[in-house]
């Protein structure tokens, strides 16, 4: 990075989003990309960078890292800490090194390969449902491995209140989500969130898209996002989609 010029750098720079792969052609022309889970994920997102800013910590790993985002979200926000993402795809790996060239990454299976870093902090989100059920409790002794003593875990899983995944062996209520972790951790906090489905969140959803269009206004988005964080993300289990966990090692 250090050897590019002014020029070369500001092209660099381009390539932190595939922006190539935004307009379409195929299938009719369209140039705008509409996620229906996006509201939800960078709120989650936002909620997670919130749980890390309470705690002191030098190390963190998110475990189940995907394509590398909430990496790069942890590292621009806590800048100096030790940050590294793991997945055991290949493919999932190659996709979060292309999109973060300059952040760390290691492809691992926690149960079956021996990693030698241990770490203050581990993030588990949207990751506990997609174990085998006769592998997870070998899973959650593999984290306990390889947080630092006192060491922090984050969960979020689906709770059961959302119809089970084709990609998911489990979903969760708060008693068994807790048995699957009281061996090896304390709880230390616990928050149902995300509504399941309601009148509100059918009216943001139709407000961010339909037939007409997709809302492109930045004040407008913006006041749909702080609506929805206020009226729609923090709930009780009775009517919530998916628990988080704060543990410490034992």
């Amino acid at each position: 990075m250090s050897n590019f010029s002014e020029i070369q750098k500001s092209q660099e720079d381009q390539y932190s989003f595939p922006h190539h792969y935004v307009p379409r052609y195929r299938n009719g022309f369209s140039t705008v990309v509409y996620s229906g889970f996006g509201i939800n994920y960078v709120s989650t997102i936002e909620f997670l960078l919130n749980k890390l800013n309470e705690l002191e910590f030098s190390s963190l790993c998110d475990i189940g890292t995907g394509d590398g985002r909430l990496v790069k979200e942890i590292s621009e926000t806590f800048p100096g800490k030790v940050i590294f993402g793991l997945d055991y795809s290949e493919k999932a790996i190659n996709i979060a090194k292309g999109l973060n060239p300059f952040l760390n990454f290691i492809q691992a299976n926690i149960i079956n390969d021996n990693i030698e870093k241990k770490f203050d902090v581990l993030t588990l989100i949207e990751v506990f449902e997609h174990i085998p059920l006769n592998e997870t409790k070998q899973f959650v002794s593999s984290l306990h491995k390889l947080l630092n003593k006192n060491g922090i875990l984050l969960v979020t899983v689906p709770h059961i209140n959302k119809a089970l995944s084709k990609k998911h062996y489990q979903h969760f209520s708060v008693n068994s989500l807790s048995d699957n972790f009281k061996e090896y951790f304390s709880i230390e906090e616990i928050v149902t969130f995300e509504k399941i489905k309601n009148w509100r969140i059918f009216f943001f959803r139709r407000l961010l898209k339909n037939k007409l269009f997709i809302l492109n206004n930045k004040s407008i988005l913006n006041c749909i996002y702080r609506s929805y964080k206020r009226k729609c993300f923090f709930t009780d289990e009775k009517s919530c989609s998916r628990i988080f966990l704060k543990l410490k090692k034992k």
